[in-house]
């Protein structure tokens, strides 16, 4: 195969010396702007006329037959 080479026949660390090239694929953080701002206050205050929390509902959990303040089947003590 062409483009191969062996360790003897490089310089020693020329990976090291080579600066890599690649792409990185990110989002960009959006541009804050006074339009902007003024729109998230706006959302704020509107939720804030409304009294729209958005409040998290705690779950409940199963009941898998265990009391709190018993001790584990099977325990010794």
């Amino acid at each position: 195969m062409t483009g191969e080479t062996k360790g003897t026949a490089r310089p020693v660390s020329s990976p090291l010396e080579a600066a890599p090239k690649f792409e990185v694929a990110i989002k960009m953080a959006p541009t804050i702007t006074v339009e902007h701002t003024e729109n998230l206050e706006d959302m704020i205050k509107r939720y804030i006329l409304v009294e729209d929390w958005d409040d998290v509902a705690p779950r409940e959990l199963p009941d898998i037959g265990i009391k709190k303040n018993s001790e584990l089947p099977g325990s010794c003590g």
